[in-house]
């Protein structure tokens, strides 16, 4: 009896060991996620400082814009990092929301930093927002960012060739962004763990498996929900399509944004069912 009570207080030490241990690591992580903005930060300014410069010239241009594109995501990342941490430390993401140009950020400035986010150069990548969005919408800049950022670099690193699509349309409501890829897919078995931590969606793909499990926190700490279907519509006869739905509040300059028809406390979960394979082809 003795004998097993010694292993019984052993086993518990260790596990306050190892409790303390992770407990470190996170702190660690959280706080290294906060420094991490202050090399951010600067190389930000020495960017804008040396576009204000009288230096001109398209390989000049190109490299600040790849300097700006690669700060931006490094910047996405930390921000992860930080929500990352929140979440485990127990505590709620609270959005700030915006009056956010949906098509501007999706025509625009998504296309330019997709140019340097690793892919195959067989895939060709088209970005539509229907004409029925209005100009400005009331939502969090930079959790929409990530939310498509995270959908798109997923869709890359399944997708050798074909099609990738970004889209933003209306779905009962709200706002749907939408990334559709014609890559590997998705198997059966894994379509239970894709929104879960530490999930990756197929065994050659690099990562953490944190990136769907961050887009599905942040559309619900934005009151909408996630959603995934196969792509029956691709060539190869597999492929993903991926979706967040958030709350469509739309705005126009000078004006109080319109909740009249928002759902701010939306039920978390899966998003109505809508077959985008084929409103995709």
């Amino acid at each position: 009896l003795s004998a097993s009570t010694a292993m019984f207080i052993g086993l518990l030490k260790m596990n306050r060991d190892f409790d303390q241990t992770r407990k470190q690591q996170e702190r660690y992580v959280a706080a290294l996620s906060h420094d991490f903005g202050t090399p951010i930060s600067a190389l930000q300014m020495a960017t804008q400082q040396i576009k204000g410069l009288s230096i001109s010239g398209p390989s000049v241009r190109s490299l600040l814009a790849g300097m700006t594109a690669a700060l931006e995501m490094m910047d996405s990342l930390k921000r992860k990092a930080i929500d990352i941490g929140k979440l485990k430390d127990g505590q709620a993401l609270i959005p700030e929301r915006s009056c956010v140009d949906l098509h501007e950020l999706i025509t625009t400035k998504l296309p330019a930093l997709a140019t340097y986010i690793p892919h195959s150069h067989d895939v060709k990548v088209d970005y539509q927002v229907s004409a029925e969005i209005a100009p400005t919408v009331h939502t969090d800049y930079n959790w929409t960012f990530m939310i498509l950022i995270n959908f798109l670099s997923n869709a890359f690193k399944h997708t050798r060739s074909g099609r990738v699509s970004v889209v933003a349309r209306l779905v009962n409501g709200f706002v749907r962004l939408l990334v559709a890829d014609t890559g590997v897919g998705v198997s059966e078995a894994m379509e239970q763990q894709l929104w879960k931590a530490f999930k990756q969606a197929s065994r050659w793909q690099s990562g953490t498996g944190l990136g769907l499990f961050h887009v599905k926190e942040l559309a619900h700490a934005l009151g909408g929900s996630v959603g995934f279907q196969q792509n029956v519509q691709s060539e190869t006869g597999h492929g993903s399509i991926f979706w967040a739905d958030l709350p469509y509040i739309p705005t126009s300059a000078g004006t109080t944004p319109n909740y009249a028809n928002a759902d701010l406390d939306a039920p978390q979960g899966s998003s109505a069912a809508v077959d985008e394979s084929s409103w995709l082809a």
